[in-house]
């Protein structure tokens, strides 16, 4: 688990240096705007990440857009699936997305995540449109 952790703060000031997966520097912040907002979100606002994630809806298609906000995570492998996904995530995975501001976030890199929160306040967040079913446990 250290080590993991450890990989992780070694790959982030490398990720903030760079335009990251042809990003311009604006998305690269406010994808690290997003990430620094989970972890507040997991950590302190646990009842808020609770209420957020009974009402959204969908499947996680494990495509691996979540996992290259800002930076890559180390967990994840060059096949885009998750080495640590049936074992051990951090908060902030097993809750993403907390909110729509998260959705936003992965529309930013040009991709749809899987879930969505039907609230018929905002008619954008109606259901993504229909896509592959996410592959076998990975």
């Amino acid at each position: 688990m250290f080590v993991l952790a450890r990989q992780i703060a070694a790959s982030i000031p490398a990720g903030l240096g760079r335009v990251v997966s042809g990003l311009g520097q604006s998305q690269a912040l406010v994808h690290l705007i997003g990430k620094l907002r989970r972890l507040y979100l997991v950590t302190f606002r646990r009842r808020y990440v609770r209420r957020q994630i009974a009402l959204r809806a969908g499947l996680c298609r494990q495509c691996g857009r979540c996992c290259a906000l800002c930076f890559t995570c180390p967990a994840l492998a060059t096949d885009r699936s998750c080495l640590i996904y049936g074992k051990w995530r951090p908060r902030s995975c097993v809750a993403f997305p907390i909110d729509r501001r998260d959705l936003d976030d992965v529309r930013l890199t040009g991709g749809a995540c899987g879930y969505y929160f039907p609230d018929a306040q905002d008619d954008q967040q109606t259901a993504p449109p229909e896509q592959p079913e996410p592959a076998e446990s990975r």
